[in-house]
């Protein structure tokens, strides 16, 4: 089974290269992200490496066959461009404002900084009405860890800035990266160090790879893997410097996302009662806590939480699934097949859009998100779409006013 699914990644790796000659494309970071670390790395740690974690481990095979399809319809979906979806994506990037607008480059350094200054007005408010104060600044993981939850979205404001004033700078203002290179770098890593999160780290590198290739010079395969590579190691050492892990193999089981989702397979049957109505619930994203006390903690993909370890939400403790778990929950692999093609179509179409107008900021911004999560907020896209959006149609509006922020 391993086998299998390692030698379709690297099928898939190869086509996509054929399709977009890089593996930098937001298509295949995605992918990536999703089928080798969070399924293939995940299924060798509890497979090979901690069998005593897992219950019957025929569902660890399941989880990771229905990986494969889920893989393979998405880029089937990749494969086949969609005109309409591309038309819509077009007309929606027409509100963004436009690197090649005359007054981008004056809106470049302002815009970035008043983006950064919101982000520190919401750490602020989270370290006095999230709590933890100054444990923000003196030991950030524990902060990030204890005191996350109950104001989350300031610090989802306040990691979604850091990487977006970063890109409003570099984007707008053309910058070549450079000698600049050397500033840009260490202080928006040392801003996203104290959000206690590992991935606004590597949103930082994987935004600014993707901007010096698609923008500045494009960066060979060969070069890509060494920096991958470096990456990972990264990753592993700064796990095991908070503490996390003692070793490189323990390390692994931090990808457990796969042995979530085998634990959701094997009681699949005891979710019958809300079987059909996972991805309907997961409206209530929309619906703000504080007006409604009421709201439901479950909902979504946390409905099989809910299942698997009661009363987990409600201390903000909600073990991460596949993407298809919701999907396979409602419609079985028919669901998997489905979502897999569908999120395959959505990708491509604004990566085809963008490729076409790299000096969209909207695009290039919301396909930094579709890559790698590049803005940590809840929900799927939604509410990063509104970030992007909203940020580069207020720009465009206030170019037309030749106003400067």
């Amino acid at each position: 089974m391993l086998a299998s699914a390692v030698a379709l990644f690297g099928v898939l790796t190869a086509a996509n290269l054929r399709l977009f000659g890089s593996l930098l494309a937001p298509i295949y970071l995605t992918f990536a992200i999703e089928f080798f670390l969070r399924t293939l790395i995940g299924y060798v740690a509890y497979y090979y490496l901690f069998p005593s974690d897992l219950g019957d481990p025929a569902f660890l095979d399941s989880a990771l066959l229905l990986s494969m399809l889920y893989a393979a319809t998405f880029f089937a979906g990749v494969a086949v461009a969609n005109a309409p979806l591309e038309r819509l994506v077009t007309r929606i990037s027409s509100l963004s404002v436009t690197s090649s607008n005359e007054r981008a480059g004056a809106m470049a350094l302002p815009s970035a900084m008043t983006a950064l200054a919101v982000g520190l007005l919401a750490l602020a408010g989270l370290a006095v009405f999230g709590g933890g104060g100054t444990l923000w600044v003196t030991d950030t993981r524990a902060a990030y860890l204890t005191y996350r939850s109950g104001f989350g979205f300031l610090w989802s404001l306040f990691a979604s800035s850091i990487p977006l004033s970063m890109l409003l700078l570099v984007h707008l203002g053309k910058v070549r990266l450079g000698w600049r290179y050397l500033l840009v770098v260490p202080a928006y890593l040392m801003l996203a160090y104290f959000t206690g999160s590992k991935q606004t780290l590597l949103a930082v590198v994987f935004a600014l790879l993707v901007y010096r290739h698609y923008y500045v010079r494009p960066l060979s395969t060969a070069r890509l893997g060494v920096v991958f590579g470096l990456l990972g190691f990264s990753f592993v050492a700064t796990t095991i410097l908070q503490g996390s892990f003692e070793t490189l193999f323990e390390a692994m089981s931090y990808f457990d996302y796969i042995h979530v989702t085998a634990k959701y397979l094997e009681a699949s049957n005891s979710l019958s009662a809300i079987r059909g109505l996972g991805v309907a619930s997961y409206l209530w994203s929309f619906v703000p806590r504080g007006l409604l006390a009421g709201k439901p903690f479950e909902y979504g993909t946390v409905l099989i939480n809910s299942y698997l370890f009661p009363g987990a939400a409600e201390q903000g403790y909600t073990p991460a699934l596949l993407e298809w778990a919701l999907a396979h929950l409602d419609a079985g692999f028919l669901g998997v097949a489905a979502l897999g093609f569908l999120k395959g179509q959505v990708v491509s179409s604004f990566f085809r859009v963008w490729q076409r107008n790299l000096d969209n900021l909207f695009l290039f911004l919301f396909n930094c998100q579709l890559g790698f999560m590049v803005f940590n907020m809840p929900g799927v896209y939604e509410l990063a779409l509104l970030l992007a959006l909203g940020t580069a149609w207020s720009l465009k509006k206030l170019s037309a006013y030749r106003v400067v922020i």
